[in-house]
């Protein structure tokens, strides 16, 4: 015996196709009893019957109809006015949306009515869905163009006459307007092979319950079925791993940008050797961010701050021949002068480096110029 549905109060009929289905060696189905073994038995009617397969639908089988068949539930009145009507399967063929049930309506709950008394009948095709009421009108009472061909639950719900229907967990179908006559529970699945027409296409499970399911209890029914078949399960892991990729190139595309971003000032420069002292002092000036370079930055960077070295050295040893001493914005004043009477090449260099000092998060304090005679060794070289 399957798990029972989360909701079993007020439960009048529970077939499931992989349980208590009688067939014959062709797999045409003789009858289908309930699935709790105590309820209510589905009988195949006339010379035609439906098929059984088996794993159609997320490894479950699933009954299939072709037109002429049709199945009569063995039980008296289920309800009257207020009750539900839960089936979940797809359609294969079109039915005659807009037309009065006379012919090709694709009847999936289907009994004949009269003046006085009523049933619900609930046509289901690849094209939509239409509730009908037999009886002194054969025009549909509501019906909607929804698509029929997706494996879902479809459930028609009647509270004291009013009508709402669902497909696949969304409404498609609201009527606030009161049958005219008492509207009872039909007993026919998959039509009668009439002039109406029978459904056709796959049943996996039927639930009928005597009573209005409330909001909150048809959701969670409508939860089982959908989790117990894998009802549009993958599309919405497909959409999450799509958003989460997209994502994740994005994210690797911004990092790629700020990469090349901070990597194109030595690369356009012409001199390697002038490149190399700027770009020592950008990546010293920004050692306080975090950001993680390829492999070759950390070689360039290890070349640089060995030439940069040098270049403190060489303005140390000009400080100690210095005879002046002079405070730090006083040397600052004088470094200023100094580097407007020097040659082009010392003046590109020094502007390049302060405009690459006064940009970063962090203050670096300048000695006094070097000599005359080790500027003009650095431009021999």
């Amino acid at each position: 015996m399957p798990s029972s549905p989360p909701v079993t109060d007020g439960l009048s009929v529970w077939l499931c196709s992989d349980t208590n289905v009688d067939l014959r060696p062709d797999n045409s189905l003789v009858s289908w009893a309930a699935a709790d073994g105590a309820g209510v038995r589905a009988v195949s009617i006339g010379s035609s019957r439906p098929q059984w397969l088996s794993g159609e639908i997320n490894g479950y089988p699933v009954i299939r109809f072709s037109g002429t068949q049709g199945l009569f539930l063995e039980t008296g009145m289920i309800a009257q006015d207020s009750f539900t009507l839960i089936a979940i399967g797809r359609a294969t063929g079109a039915r005659a949306g807009g037309s009065p049930g006379l012919s090709g309506q694709k009847m999936l709950f289907y009994q004949d009515g009269s003046s006085a008394l009523t049933h619900a009948s609930v046509s289901l095709g690849v094209n939509g869905v239409g509730v009908y009421e037999f009886g002194s009108n054969e025009y549909p009472r509501a019906e909607s163009g929804a698509d029929g061909t997706c494996f879902c639950p479809l459930v028609v719900c009647y509270e004291g006459r009013l009508l709402n229907v669902y497909l696949c967990g969304s409404q498609i179908i609201s009527d606030g307007s009161v049958s005219a006559q008492p509207v009872n529970a039909p007993h026919g699945i998959g039509g009668t092979g009439g002039i109406e027409g029978g459904f056709e296409g796959d049943i996996a499970e039927v639930l009928i319950y005597n009573r209005a399911l409330t909001e909150m209890e048809r959701q969670i029914v409508e939860q089982y079925l959908q989790s117990k078949y894998n009802c549009g399960s993958s599309l919405s892991s497909e959409s999450s791993s799509s958003e989460e990729s997209s994502s994740s190139s994005s994210e690797q595309s911004e990092w790629w940008s700020s990469e090349s971003s901070s990597s194109s000032p030595w690369e356009s420069s012409g001199d390697l050797s002038s490149s190399s002292e700027s770009s020592s002092s950008s990546e010293s000036s920004s050692s306080s961010e975090s950001i993680d370079y390829p492999s070759w930055s950390s070689e360039i960077s290890s070349e640089s701050s060995s030439s940069s070295d040098e270049s403190i050295l060489s303005s140390e040893e000009s400080l100690e021949s210095s005879s002046s001493s002079e405070d730090s914005s006083s040397s600052s004043s004088e470094d200023s002068v100094w580097s407007s009477s020097e040659d082009t090449s010392s003046e590109e260099s020094s502007s390049d480096s302060s405009s690459d000092s006064s940009s970063s998060s962090s203050s670096i304090s300048y000695g006094p110029p070097p000599s005359s005679e080790t500027s003009e060794e650095s431009s021999q070289e």
